[in-house]
């Protein structure tokens, strides 16, 4: 969360969930999905035109902004549920945007 500029907090009880901005999420999506996809290489997958484990191909094993809408919009609405996720876990995402270490 602190590349869109959160800092995650633990508190006592369920917190009020922050509503990301479309462009928040956007960052994120594009973000997780670099992620994914760097975990996946490391594990010795390859693109491929189908996902196939025992050959480890995954068509997805591309840049985020090579994904067509409907596979960006399943990502964006996958990490549009993470602050609803960490406030029911006693977390609270706090802005940080503007502050200077």
């Amino acid at each position: 969360m602190m590349f869109i500029g959160y800092d995650i907090l633990s508190v006592e009880k369920e917190a009020e969930p922050v509503n990301l901005s479309i462009e928040e999420i956007n960052q994120l999506a594009a973000f997780e999905h670099t992620r994914w996809l760097l975990h996946k290489k490391n594990r010795g997958w390859n693109y491929g035109v189908g996902i196939d484990r025992k050959s480890k191909e995954d068509p997805q094993l591309i840049s985020y902004d090579l994904l067509n809408e409907d596979q960006k919009k399943k990502i964006c609405e996958f990490v549009k549920r993470w602050p609803k996720i960490l406030a029911h876990m006693n977390f609270k995402l706090k802005n940080t945007k503007g502050y200077r270490l």
